[in-house]
C-alpha cells in the first residue's frame, strides 16, 4: 500500500470501519489492521520529511544570517572607503574625479539639526510621541483562566496541533 497517499488510506480505512460496524467479520478486521499499519508507515515517512524540511530551513536561516552579516560588513567597508577618499579629496581640495565608468564628486546634503543639550531646549521645540496600546494577552489569559468574563476576549481551551517529536 505504499503507492497510496495518506489521505486516501484514511478515507478507505474509515469506509471499512463503517462496514465493519455493520457486519462483524475477521477479514474486514484484518483489512482495517493492514490499513492502520500502512497509515502508521505513511505518518512515519511524513515525520521524516517534516524533520528534513526543518533541518533544511535551519541551514537556510543560518546561511541567511551569515550572508546578512557579510553584507553588513561589506557595506561598512565601502562606507569607510568612501569616507577615506572624501577626507583625502578634501585635504587636496579635489572637487571631482572622472573615471570613465563613474565619477567621484562632492554632493550637497540637506541641512540637519544637531542637538547639543536636549534639556536646554524650550518645550515649544519638543514633540509628544504618544504611547502605544495593545492587549496584554498574558494578563488576559491569567484573568480568563480564573473564570472571569471579559468583554472583547474569550478563552480558547480545545486547541491542538499535530507534532513530530
Amino acid at each position: 500500500m505504499s503507492g497510496i497517499a495518506l489521505h486516501q488510506l484514511t478515507e478507505t480505512g474509515e469506509r471499512i470501519r463503517q462496514m465493519l460496524e455493520q457486519e462483524d467479520s475477521d477479514g474486514w478486521q484484518q483489512a482495517i489492521d493492514d490499513i492502520g499499519e500502512a497509515i502508521n508507515e505513511k505518518i512515519i515517512g511524513c515525520g521524516m520529511v517534516y524533520r528534513n524540511f526543518l533541518a533544511e530551513a535551519t541551514v537556510y536561516t543560518q546561511e541567511a544570517q551569515r550572508l546578512a552579516t557579510k553584507a553588513k560588513s561589506l557595506a561598512s567597508r565601502a562606507e569607510g572607503l568612501r569616507e577615506y577618499v572624501g577626507s583625502n579629496a578634501r585635504a587636496w581640495n579635489i572637487k571631482e574625479v572622472n573615471a570613465g565608468t563613474f565619477k567621484g564628486k562632492w554632493r550637497k546634503l540637506p541641512d540637519v539639526v544637531e542637538i547639543d543639550e536636549e534639556q536646554k531646549l524650550d518645550k515649544a521645540y519638543m514633540r509628544h510621541i504618544p504611547e502605544d496600546w495593545e492587549p496584554d494577552k498574558k494578563l488576559l489569559l491569567e484573568t480568563l483562566q480564573t473564570g472571569k468574563k471579559i468583554a472583547g476576549a474569550q478563552l480558547v481551551t480545545d486547541r491542538d496541533k499535530w507534532v513530530f517529536v
